[in-house]
């Protein structure tokens, strides 16, 4: 057996489940990021845009 060819019983276990869900949180986390970013330039442009919020 070539040594290029053994495949380690967890490499399929991190192929098919750990790679899928470290891509969807990285996903997750850009999209919270571009949210936050929105979130702010709200804020900067418009800083009075919560007043109704405030408590």
């Amino acid at each position: 057996m070539d040594i290029m060819e053994f495949r380690h019983p967890a490499r399929a276990f991190i192929e098919r489940q750990i790679v899928p869900d470290t891509a969807s949180i990285l996903q997750s986390s850009v999209s919270s990021c571009s949210e936050d970013a929105a979130f702010f330039r709200l804020m900067h442009e418009e800083p009075n845009a919560l007043d109704g919020f405030k408590s």
